[in-house]
């Protein structure tokens, strides 16, 4: 992409902005900004700004302190065929000035929904203090404030308030605006919803910062923040410089518990003092330990430049607004569900195997929704990427915070996949999470249904389980052959319940254990195969929020929906003739009970065969048992199992 530049800058050089630019288009950090609304503080020749319009941006506002920086940065939109609104202020001081010329303004409207930013970082050597938006020499346009810290806690400390639901701050910052108060800056105001998205080292230009570095060097004597530094052989990090007694002390960064931390080696009597950032000794050396990073490689200064990304994230449904953590792909429907059932301390995160299936059906439907031509390709395909993405395990566990055991006949757990393959998709289309592209209901979750969905992606999960089970099943059965004919002709005593000793060879013994565990597989290869009866197919189209698909009813879908798509990951392998019979009823809930004991057990004893049987035939009713322990509930023991009668 070329730009176009006014001949002879006002403001300075855009080689920084050059770079952070090169990056952004490298790396696809603005992938797709359209119909956003966008801030550029501090906007220097106005380059990001510029490059926003040109990546789709409805609004672009390029914003800063010096009249000359305004006035050009307003050329070069021009130049570029890109509309702008270029206006001086100071960081955000100046944004409400249309507040009281346009009647039609309110607060919502001037949020932004991207405030990117490559900040000054020098401070103040050549600026007039009394006349900071007069800046019209190169020497003084990258100026800001005593400390050079100005714009960046600005940014930093302000930008949450002029940013709309699921807007993003994008800064950049050096170590030379103190790395240590930056971080702590960024976890006081956006806590764990920022992230260091690119990092790089650069040499200092002498002609250019040369005049700035007693100033950065007296600073990091002050507060340890190691802001410029040299590089030794072992690719350390450090600065050694005189203290104002004469004695020497090197400043650098040191690892603790996976954290960077500063150190200052302070020069004693014996060799070396270090002490962290608040002056605590953490030990002392001699002068020739290994430890004492130099000697430098160069006699060349560096520094390392950061871009940063913080996110403000608050969704809304009818029951107000939440925020909602910005690392993670969930949503508000997920989040009311995570704390209304804190039941258990498992997550559907903890099981795989359901995921996977849900994301199979999920694919499943963008793929026969895209084929009807009810949404388009494009978002077919970036809900598939995602759905691919959950089914090989490459989206973690986090994303899934609701806990197996809940109310709403699992709509908390539909959401949750609806949710995140929605913000994993938009991400893939745009360049960041949101509803922008693909939403939830309108898109991933189309003529779908809980009762149908939750159900179908439980019972193919429990067609994988048993297929699992089957095939350690059927090892088990081969070891078994093996034990039963090499112990053929070994005879033991065996007992009775009367305890009389009775003769017995070792092999019909294990022939014993063989038969119920061919039992069972006969059984499981049964169950498995009716878990492939899916309850979808006859769900007729409806808008969002319509009315529920009720079991045993026939109401036919569109004729291009009734067959179930199949797709590379399963098969529907038949569709059942009513919808009632494939949904959950005690009759399948009693011979899975049954299979457990036999599998487990052996055999149930016969008096509690009789009785369970007795009670069937007398009241048409199933007894159940719990089986040892509860999810959730990890002290239960084999003593504390509970009988219930279920209608």
């Amino acid at each position: 992409m070329t730009f176009h530049w006014l001949p002879t800058p006002r403001c300075g050089r855009p080689t920084a902005r050059g770079r952070c630019c090169g990056f952004w288009w490298k790396r696809a950090i603005c992938k797709d900004l359209t119909g956003l609304k966008v801030l550029d503080m501090g906007t220097g020749s106005g380059i990001v700004g510029i490059l926003c319009g040109l990546r789709g941006a409805k609004e672009v506002t390029l914003a800063d302190y010096s009249h000359a920086a305004v006035a050009q940065a307003r050329e070069n939109a021009r130049l570029n065929g890109v509309q702008t609104r270029a206006i001086q202020s100071d960081r955000f001081a100046g944004l409400g000035q249309d507040k009281g010329q346009d009647k039609d303004w309110n607060e919502d409207d001037a949020r932004y929904d991207l405030i990117i930013s490559n900040p000054p970082v020098q401070p103040w050597l050549h600026t007039d203090i009394a006349h900071q938006e007069e800046r019209s020499d190169a020497a003084d346009w990258n100026e800001s404030g005593a400390d050079g810290r100005l714009v960046l806690e600005a940014l930093i400390g302000e930008s949450h308030d002029h940013l709309s639901n699921n807007g993003a701050l994008i800064t950049s910052c050096s170590m030379r605006h103190g790395h240590g108060k930056t971080i702590a800056l960024l976890n006081r105001h956006w806590k764990d919803d920022w992230k260091i998205i690119h990092e790089s080292e650069h040499a200092i230009d002498e002609d250019f910062h040369g005049p700035y570095l007693p100033a950065w060097q007296a600073m990091q004597a002050a507060d340890n923040d190691l802001r410029i530094y040299r590089i030794d052989a072992r690719r350390r990090r450090f600065a050694r410089q005189r203290a104002s007694d004469g004695l020497d002390f090197i400043l650098a960064t040191l690892k603790v518990a996976g954290k960077e931390i500063s150190i200052r080696f302070t020069q004693t009597d014996r060799g070396w003092r270090i002490t962290d950032a608040h002056g605590e000794t953490i030990r002392e050396i001699p002068s020739d330990h290994p430890d004492v990073p130099g000697p430098a490689l160069t006699e060349h200064w560096y520094y390392t430049y950061y871009l940063i990304q913080a996110r403000k994230r608050r969704e809304k449904d009818a029951l107000g607004d939440l925020p909602i953590p910005s690392h993670v792909y969930y949503g508000i429907h997920t989040e009311r569900g995570r704390r209304n059932f804190a039941v258990s301390r498992d997550t559907i995160g903890d099981w795989p195997n359901y995921l996977r299936c849900l994301a199979m059906l999920k694919k499943a439907a963008a793929l026969v929704n895209s084929e009807i031509g009810a949404i388009e390709p494009s978002i077919a395909d970036a809900i598939c990427a995602a759905a691919d993405e959950v089914i090989d395990g490459r989206i973690a566990p986090r994303h899934f915070p609701v806990c197996v055991l809940q109310g709403g006949g699992g709509v908390s757990t539909h959401m949750n996949i609806n949710e995140v393959l929605a913000n994993r998709a938009n991400e893939r289309l745009t360049g960041r999470a949101g509803y922008d592209r693909v939403h939830p209901f309108d898109h991933v979750n189309l003529s779908q249904s809980t009762n149908d969905v939750v159900i179908a992606a439980f019972r193919l999960a429990m067609h994988l389980e048993l297929m699992d089970l089957i095939v350690a099943l059927r090892i088990l059965e081969d070891v078994l052959e093996e034990k039963t004919a090499a112990y053929k002709d070994i005879v033991k005593l065996s007992r009775t319940c009367l305890q009389d000793a009775v003769p017995i060879t070792l092999g019909q013994e294990f022939s014993a254990y063989l038969a119920p565990i061919r039992r069972g597989i006969r059984l499981l290869d049964k169950y498995a195969i009716l878990c492939l009866e899916l309850p979808l197919g006859y769900r007729r189209r409806h808008r969002v929020g319509g009315q529920r698909p009720i079991p045993g009813s026939d109401l036919p879908a569109s004729r291009r929906c009734q067959r179930p798509r199949c797709s590379q990951e399963f098969q529907l392998l038949r569709q059942p003739a009513k919808r009632r019979s494939v949904h959950p009823d005690l009759g399948r809930l009693e011979v899975h009970r049954y299979i457990h004991v036999q599998d487990g057990h052996g055999s149930a004893h016969p008096l509690q065969r009789r009785r369970r049987d007795s009670i069937a035939r007398r009241t048409g009713r199933f007894l159940l048992h719990a089986g040892q322990g509860q999810s959730g509930h990890p002290g239960t023991h084999q003593s504390d199992r509970l009988s219930g009668v279920w209608q």
